[in-house]
């Protein structure tokens, strides 16, 4: 699974995720993420 680092309670922040990272993300309990690269 990425690097996922935490900021607070609410936010946490990871470098580029694959498609093979999604499923163990979801199974920590996220339920959103937000894509802040560049085009």
């Amino acid at each position: 699974m990425a690097d996922i680092r935490t900021i607070n309670e609410s936010i946490s922040v990871a470098p580029q995720i694959t498609p093979e990272d999604m499923a163990a993300i979801k199974a920590a309990g996220f339920v959103g993420i937000v894509n802040n690269r560049p085009d």
